[in-house]
C-alpha cells in the first residue's frame, strides 16, 4: 500500500469559451461565473414580461386612444339601467346605490379626481380611469348584494369603496 505525498494533482479549470450546458454538468466549484449573469439575464426577461405585458394589453385595448374608455363604453345593453358614480377625494359619489332584483346593471363611472382610480365589482374591473375620463363598467343581472373597491394601491384602505344593495 503506498500514501501519496503531497497535494493532489489539479484539474484544468475549464475555458471561457466552454457553453452553460456543457457547464451545467460539472461540480459548482468548476463552473465560472458566467451562468450567475445569464441567471440574472433570465429573471430580468421574466420580470419585463410580467410587468410590462398587461400595460401593453392596455394601450391596444379599444378606446384606448380615447382616453382610455373601455370598449365597455360603446356596448352598454339597450336594457341596463345606468348608474352615474364619480370618483372624488377618494371616495366614490355615491358609496352605494340599491338595485332591484334582476336588473341589468351598468355604471358610467367619471373619474373627476386628480389621480387615476378604477371600480371593481363582483371581479369585473373598470380599469384605470385617468382624471377627467369616463367609462362604463357593465355588472349583467344583479341578484345579490355587491362589494366593491378601488384597486390601486392604499385606496380601498383609504375608504374608496362601493356597494350594491339589492331590493
Amino acid at each position: 500500500m503506498t500514501i501519496p505525498i503531497g497535494q493532489p494533482p489539479k484539474t484544468p479549470k475549464p475555458s471561457a469559451g466552454i457553453s452553460l450546458g456543457a457547464q451545467a454538468s460539472q461540480p459548482p466549484e468548476t463552473r465560472s461565473p458566467e451562468w450567475a449573469a445569464w441567471a440574472l439575464v433570465g429573471l430580468a426577461l421574466v420580470a419585463v414580461l410580467v410587468f410590462a405585458l398587461p400595460g401593453l394589453r392596455a394601450l391596444s385595448a379599444p378606446g384606448a386612444a380615447e382616453g382610455g374608455a373601455s370598449s365597455a363604453t360603446a356596448a352598454v345593453s339597450s336594457t341596463a339601467t345606468v348608474y352615474h358614480i364619480e370618483a372624488s377625494d377618494m371616495r366614490f359619489v355615491p358609496d352605494s346605490i340599491t338595485v332591484p332584483a334582476g336588473q341589468e346593471v351598468a355604471l358610467e363611472i367619471t373619474n373627476a379626481d386628480a389621480m387615476t382610480h378604477d371600480l371593481e365589482v363582483a371581479g369585473r374591473n373598470s380599469g384605470r380611469i385617468a382624471p377627467g375620463d369616463t367609462v362604463t363598467l357593465e355588472l349583467g343581472v344583479v341578484d345579490s348584494d355587491l362589494e366593491g373597491w378601488c384597486t390601486v394601491a392604499g385606496h380601498r384602505q383609504a375608504g374608496m369603496t362601493f356597494s350594491v344593495a339589492v331590493s
